[in-house]
């Protein structure tokens, strides 16, 4: 299964009752530094977040890279 293949691979893989993967990731991120979730809930209080689809997150995860628009200022 796909989490199973994860799970084989060092990631964490929530299943079906474990609760709300944006309050999981706040227990995981470590002060300082910066986490993606995909969803629109995701926020961290102790580091930095970019909510982004699962598609964004999917494409960071596989490349190690997520491009991120700033406008001018």
């Amino acid at each position: 299964t796909l989490p199973d293949f994860i799970m084989t691979r060092g990631g964490v893989s929530l299943r079906p009752g474990d609760g709300i993967i944006h309050s999981w990731l706040n227990r995981m991120l470590l002060p300082d530094t910066v986490g993606t979730g995909g969803d629109s809930h995701t926020r961290f209080p102790i580091g930095i977040s970019f909510p982004a689809g699962s598609g964004l997150v999917a494409f960071a995860a596989a490349t190690g890279v997520m491009p991120l628009d700033m406008p001018e200022s």
